[in-house]
């Protein structure tokens, strides 16, 4: 399955003067206004505010927490004996002695280690904290101190023996670096210039001046990265080196390492593959841009929380992929897995950090998920099977923060192309987005026993069951009325997972396809939604690219506010507005102009199917980009065959 929960060691009470850290989240004010901004921030029919992005501090004047409200916490808290180490547009970080922290919430703490990293965090078993009266009255809630880490990432490695030995395999699994793909997906050519565009400048539009961000437990390696472009050997790598150097003048992209709450330690846990696929298919994807890889302790509700404020308080990022997530229910329903104790405010907090990260201009994208359209445990009673330690079938549901509609959610296909012997030609061939059955019980919340029966490894979708429906998907007909469905947009997962497959035959029988990375100086190869997210991600640098620039092309000048003006925010509106129009016009049969997304894909994902004589899909949203259209670049010359100068 996809990597699963971390898991975790008991180490006792602490002490009772150790230092305990949580943190405070505030609601925030005018909801009805902000909902309003941020639909006229994307709206070309609003000129007085389409694309006018607000900086955090004016995010703050307008819509933070009222300071009365502020005011009377701080109070509380520091009459319990806490202090407030750093304090945000909507949240403060706190920190106390143990013993004082236990009384003032009333719970009982316990201190537990990471397996894998020896980090170490304090929980509260038997109940989660209870509020103090006047953070009740006035709506704040306390991160800290979920019971059990259930959020795991959305890739796994294919088998070694499933690695070619050339750049390429020839035959059913077909491997793909990040530019290997650009044919496929109607990228403009690496040559396309900005000249007709309205650009200032005359560049490639390759994502310059824009940062792409990726929020993950891990740190990876710009050595990794470069090896994208700088392997001399077709043997090795994509063969990007051959022409880039020579026919681009754009420095090899990098990304720099912003630890939150203390970071996840050295390179090398089990997240190293998903950092490395992060920074390698976004900055591969988009070669003129830059990266910031937000390194946080582990994939606790209170560690991602914190990364995603960290992310809307520095602004410094134009778009984010987020390749992890877990069942929403579980997360939003109390139940044998989170304690007993609901923690949909903790979905709240998020949804309200994407809400200023959108007003922000900040594009979120997030991978659907790796367990098809069954992501979830049946039994949640309090003798659930699955939580006793027993089994429990797999059941529908989607996944956060995907499931989130100020999230773009990408789920996932098995990408196929021409391979002929020269192993330098990727023509678009077919997609098929079919999940492939798994062995029974898998694990995936790391509990150490039992596990969910009957599940799918592939694209994750279906309805949810926290969020309301957004306007934007009355654009085209999901099939349900009155709630948010999942994805939003496709692109490669691939699949067969090897070693947790049901039935090989059945994996043999459509083709399949994955990731190749470099992991540690090794080639890798890797499956799952967490590839086709961050490749999205690049896609949208291109979009901020073309729309004016982002955070590195736009600096503030001296005391103005910042404005990346070329900035997306919520981008989709913008999807389903151009997957209305391509069934306006006739759907796949649409003019090519028009044929914004690849509709013709066939699939199965446990439970939902992929019809293609529908505009939208519970396996892969509005269908695949056709890149070089969603950029409204018509008529462009397209990126053609990998080790070429328009696709080096």
């Amino acid at each position: 399955m996809a990597g699963a929960a971390e898991r975790e060691v008991s180490l006792g009470v602490p002490a009772p003067a150790k230092p305990v850290a949580f943190s405070v989240y505030l609601p925030l004010t005018h909801t009805a206004q902000l909902e309003q901004f941020l639909a006229d921030a994307v709206n070309p029919a609003k000129p007085e505010v389409y694309h006018h992005w607000l900086t955090p501090a004016q995010f703050k004047t307008l819509y933070g927490p009222d300071p009365s409200t502020v005011a009377q916490v701080k109070e509380t808290l520091a009459a319990a004996g806490m202090r407030i180490v750093a304090e945000h547009t909507r949240s403060l970080e706190v920190e106390g002695p143990a013993r004082a922290v236990s009384a003032m919430f009333d719970m009982q703490l316990e201190t537990r280690r990471s397996v894998e990293t020896g980090l170490e965090r304090n929980v509260a078993v038997g109940a989660q904290a209870k509020l103090p009266a006047s953070f009740s009255a006035v709506g704040a809630h306390v991160v800290g101190f979920e019971p059990r880490i259930i959020t795991h990432v959305h890739s796994r490695r294919v088998d070694g023996d499933s690695l070619p030995g050339a750049r390429r395999n020839i035959g059913p699994d077909q491997g793909y670096f990040a530019d290997d793909m650009k044919a496929a997906y109607s990228f403009p050519s690496f040559q396309t210039f900005s000249e007709g565009t309205g650009l200032a400048n005359f560049e490639q539009i390759v994502g310059l001046g824009t940062n792409i961000g990726i929020l993950m437990s891990s740190v990876a390696q710009t050595s990794d990265l470069a090896m994208q472009f700088n392997s001399t050997s077709g043997t090795g790598a994509s063969l990007l080196v051959q022409n880039y150097s020579a026919n681009s003048d754009l420095p090899v992209p990098t990304f720099v390492i912003r630890e939150v709450s203390g970071g996840s330690g050295p390179f090398g846990n089990s997240a190293a593959d998903e950092a490395s696929l992060d920074t390698q298919m976004s900055l591969g994807t988009a070669a003129g841009a830059a990266g910031v890889l937000y390194d946080i302790p582990d994939l606790s509700d209170s560690s991602i929380i914190a990364g995603y404020t960290a992310i809307v308080e520095d602004n410094q990022v134009d778009v984010v992929s987020s390749s992890f997530g877990e069942c929403e229910f579980v997360a939003a329903v109390a139940n044998p897995l989170n304690g007993f104790e609901s923690f949909g405010f903790v979905l709240n907090i998020e949804h309200e950090l994407f809400q200023q990260g959108n007003a922000q201009g900040i594009t979120f994208v997030a991978s659907s998920g790796d367990e098809g359209s069954l992501p979830c445990p049946t039994d949640l009673s309090a003798t659930g099977y699955y939580a006793a330690g027993g089994t429990s079938p797999a059941a529908p549901g989607v996944e956060e923060p995907a499931a989130d509609p100020n999230v773009t959610a990408v789920g996932g296909t098995n990408l196929a192309t021409t391979t002929p012997a020269s192993m330098l030609e990727d023509t678009y061939v077919e997609e098929n987005s079919y999940g492939d059955p798994l062995i029974s019980p898998f694990d995936i919340f790391g509990l150490g026993s039992g596990g969910m029966t009957g599940g799918y490894w592939g694209s994750g979708g279906g309805v949810s069951q926290f969020f309301a429906k957004p306007a934007y998907q009355n654009l085209v007909p999901t099939r349900n009325a009155t709630q948010r469905t999942v994805p939003d947009i496709a692109m490669q997962m691939g699949g067969c997972p090897g070693g947790i497959t049901a039935n090989a035959t059945f994996c043999a029988s459509q083709e399949r396809s994955f990731t190749e990375v470099f992991i540690g100086g090794k080639r890798a190869g890797l499956i799952g939604t967490s590839s086709s997210s961050p490749q999205f991600a690049g896609v949208v640098a291109h979009m901020v690219q073309l729309a004016g620039g982002g955070s590195l092309s736009n600096p503030p000048a001296a005391g103005q506010p910042f404005a990346p003006v070329g900035r997306m925010g919520n981008l989709n509106p913008l999807l389903y507005s151009l997957a209305a129009q391509q069934i306006a016009a006739g759907g796949p049969l649409a003019p090519a102009n028009l044929q914004f997304f690849n509709r013709r894909i066939q699939g199965f994902s446990g439970f939902w199917g992929n019809n293609t004589d529908t505009a939208y899909s519970y396996v892969l949203g509005v269908g695949t980009p056709n890149v070089t259209n969603l950029l409204g670049l018509q008529g462009a010359v397209p990126a053609g065959n990998p080790g070429t100068i328009t696709n080096p």
